[in-house]
């Protein structure tokens, strides 16, 4: 078969140039081991015909891997995030007042500080504490624009959430009344056991409803959060407007 006339797609495109930097790394060639920078690859996805933007963000899926991965008992992530990249060159001056001007746009305090021109927002740790808002914001330079990334742990909802209804209602009222009626006023071992063992199934399956209810909401505030920056880094928005985290429609 004549390659030539053929298409290649996205897994044989990856295949394909796995297997000749093998070949060239099996000739002695040392280009494969120093990498291709970040602007080769937009230029090869140029090539492509896959925007700057995709690129950007597909780099930074890989180089910090998954960061919403689901927790199988939770039946969701502990954390809610958004990520975009912007094809807005900021100033050094643009980011200042952009990291100034962070805690008026999420509406809860926290401390931004700007260091080697990467912004970085964190909730303030009282705040965490008392309220369960754990966010970091994230805006980093690029050389055709910026990434922006947004992510809330959503941990102390989920132990505050399964605990209350897995520990205080489903131990405490299965338990309770389990043995309390199976044993106490029923006499039956059968149903001092069963009874316990099916109401904490329905509050762990209650609890992972509302959970992934409440990650919905919570993820949909981040990526509101997330568009609202990337609009101010490209002058559509402004700080004034919208001063707090949106919230989504529906809410």
């Amino acid at each position: 078969m004549d390659p030539a006339g053929k298409r290649f797609f996205d897994r044989e495109i990856a295949e394909i140039i796995k297997r000749a930097s093998t070949i060239q790394g099996g000739e002695g060639a040392q280009s494969g081991e120093e990498g291709v920078s970040l602007e080769e690859l937009v230029s090869i996805g140029g090539e492509l015909g896959i925007s700057a933007e995709a690129i950007h963000a597909a780099v930074y899926a890989v180089a910090f891997g998954s960061p919403d991965s689901r927790i199988p008992f939770l039946g969701e992530s502990v954390t809610a995030t958004s990520s975009r990249t912007v094809a807005a060159k900021a100033s050094t001056n643009q980011l200042l007042e952009l990291s100034a001007a962070l805690t008026q746009i999420i509406g809860e305090q926290g401390t931004s500080t700007t260091a080697g021109g990467i912004v970085t927002w964190k909730s303030d740790p009282f705040v965490a504490l008392r309220k369960g808002f754990d966010m970091r914001v994230e805006v980093r330079p690029l050389r055709s624009g910026a990434h922006v990334t947004v992510r809330e742990n959503l941990g102390a909802i989920a132990v505050g959430l399964f605990g209350g209804i897995g520990g205080g209602f489903g131990i405490g009222v299965g338990v309770g009344v389990g043995i309390g009626v199976g044993v106490g006023a029923l006499g039956s071992v059968l149903f001092a056991t069963l009874f316990p063992i099916g109401i904490l199934a329905i509050s762990y399956f209650g609890a992972r409803f509302l959970y992934r209810s409440i990650v919905s909401i919570h993820r949909a505030k981040v990526t509101a959060l997330t568009e609202k920056i990337c609009s101010i880094m490209k002058g559509d928005d402004n700080f004034a407007e919208s001063p707090q985290l949106m919230e989504p429609k529906g809410s």
